[in-house]
């Protein structure tokens, strides 16, 4: 990524200058550029306009393994994990949507559910009552109970 920048801006800047500011050795951006792409990097070079050719056929919404489903039926194999890979390299994201579960419009009534157990929401503090779900060592004393 900061070779990719330098390399932008080699014209206007001084590449010295530059690998300083970025904290990179020189002489790994020039190691970095004359270096040759591997075979992985070619076939990856020329997946990703296919990706991104199945991704706007349809309208950005399909993910991962749709995209692969799609690669597999052009005869182009590949794993789900280089797909994701490729498609967070270079940006490419499904947008996701959800399905609305209106509730019933003719009667307002059936979104609320009736009070049977006539349950009592104002809290008394003087009189309330502790309920202890699991098993509790108790010790009795004079006034009160320890746990």
């Amino acid at each position: 990524m900061k070779y990719e920048f330098i390399e932008t801006y080699r014209l206007e800047f001084p590449v010295m200058r530059m690998c300083k500011a970025l904290r990179v050795f020189e002489s790994g951006y020039y190691r970095w550029k004359g270096r040759v792409k591997t075979c992985r990097e070619k076939e990856d070079e020329k997946l990703i306009p296919i990706i991104r050719e199945i991704h706007e056929a349809s309208h950005r919404t399909y993910g991962i393994a749709r995209i692969l489903t799609e690669l597999a039926k052009r005869s182009i194999p590949c794993s789900s994990g280089r797909i994701r890979r490729l498609m967070r390299e270079n940006g490419i994201y499904s947008i996701t949507k959800y399905k609305q579960r209106p509730y019933p419009k003719e009667n307002v009534e059936t979104r609320y559910t009736e009070n049977i157990l006539d349950r009592e929401f104002n809290v008394n503090w003087n009189e309330l009552t502790f309920v202890v779900y699991k098993s509790v060592n108790y010790t009795h004393t004079k006034n009160s109970c320890a746990i």
